[in-house]
């Protein structure tokens, strides 16, 4: 049994790559991809279903058949990340969560504040690197200290991973990549920035913001053990949420 589930892990995988990549008819392949699955191991979908249900009600032995499903995944991952079965078989992906392309002047507390955003996702894991892209400018010699930009991740346990990071007033455009992983083994409740912090008081600070781009890189093939891990918690912590994006707006 446990055979079979790795294999129909690895097609979801599969499959979560072309819906990624926008190719069409991901969802349509699923089920003759899952038959091929039980063609290769000589059962038929009747065996599986009947197979399935004496299981679901046999939780021990099935949390059995999982931590030997989870193992064979580990042991997937890193023949495939070894470059076993080719240079192609990729098992890292890397889309967009947020992006405002446009140029943006910012020069009072309410126009920074207007740049910030969070992001709330039911699908983000624990070892997701999210990281931040932007081309920022500020004035020069407009402010004494430093400002900075905040990267932080919020978990459902009320504690967060974060990253501060410096930026410079002296008048020149600077590219920044602010990378951040979600290391605990806990529910992700959003990823947000706050974009520029003045580290003085004052705030009247010209600064140029372009190109602000958010991104979550993420092992294809552990999603469904990480998801699994997370269903575990306490349900009081459990409450899906589409995805949402909050933005201050200027008033």
């Amino acid at each position: 049994m446990s055979g079979v589930i790795t294999e129909m892990h690895k097609v979801d995988g599969m499959l979560s790559i072309l819906r990624m990549q926008g190719r069409a008819g991901a969802d349509s392949l699923q089920q003759g991809m899952y038959l091929d699955v039980l063609r290769d191991f000589k059962i038929t979908q009747a065996v599986f279903d009947s197979s399935l249900a004496w299981y679901t009600k046999n939780p021990k032995r099935f949390e059995a058949v999982y931590v030997q499903v989870d193992r064979n995944l580990e042991n997937w991952k890193k023949q495939v990340e070894s470059g076993k079965f080719g240079k192609d078989s990729v098992t890292i992906a890397t889309v967009v969560l947020w992006q405002k392309n446009k140029l943006v002047i910012a020069n009072d507390s309410a126009s920074y504040d207007s740049l910030n955003f969070e992001i709330k996702n039911a699908v983000l894991v624990p070892h997701d690197i999210y990281t931040l892209h932007f081309l920022q400018k500020i004035e020069k010699d407009s402010v004494p200290n430093s400002p900075k930009t905040m990267l932080k991740i919020n978990y459902a346990d009320a504690k967060n991973d974060s990253v501060l990071v410096p930026s410079y007033a002296d008048g020149l455009s600077r590219r920044f990549n602010i990378c951040l992983k979600a290391k605990k083994i806990e529910r992700i409740t959003s990823v947000n920035a706050v974009m520029f912090m003045p580290d003085s008081a004052k705030r009247n600070v010209r600064v140029a913001f372009d190109s602000i781009q958010l991104k979550r890189t993420y092992n294809i093939l552990a999603q469904d053990s990480l998801q699994r891990k997370i269903n575990q918690l306490p349900q009081k912590l459990l409450r899906d949420e589409p995805t949402r994006i909050f933005q201050k707006r200027q008033p």
